[in-house]
């Protein structure tokens, strides 16, 4: 959370809405508290940056998976992320990031 703007905002791959640095903490600690969660990954395909009325932006763009161990087996959901990036104040904060999931892979789907 140390790199998310004090208005920050985060769609979830279920449609979920999280606002604010102090419950988007809450949803990512109970996220990783689930049994047999293990991690994301986020592979990025596209970064672009530029400058408006003296502020920069960027706009980032990728792949995700989630990696998840449960009895039936393991589960891989997976999908495409979007991530507003600014820097008004000196240092780089994502505004928001949305996530989209698009499927899952393995037999713990």
């Amino acid at each position: 959370m140390a790199l998310a703007a004090d208005d920050y905002v985060t769609i979830g791959g279920d449609s979920s809405i999280e606002r604010g640095a102090a419950e988007n903490r809450e949803g990512w600690v109970e996220e990783f508290a689930a049994p047999g969660h293990d991690r994301y990954v986020r592979t990025l395909d596209d970064l672009k940056i530029g400058l408006r009325k003296g502020v920069l932006r960027a706009a980032e763009s990728g792949r995700w998976e989630g990696i998840n161990h449960k009895p039936a087996g393991e589960s891989r959901p997976f999908g495409r992320y979007f991530v507003h990036w600014t820097k008004a104040s000196g240092a780089w904060r994502a505004v928001s990031e949305t996530y989209v999931t698009l499927g899952c892979r393995g037999p713990g789907c």
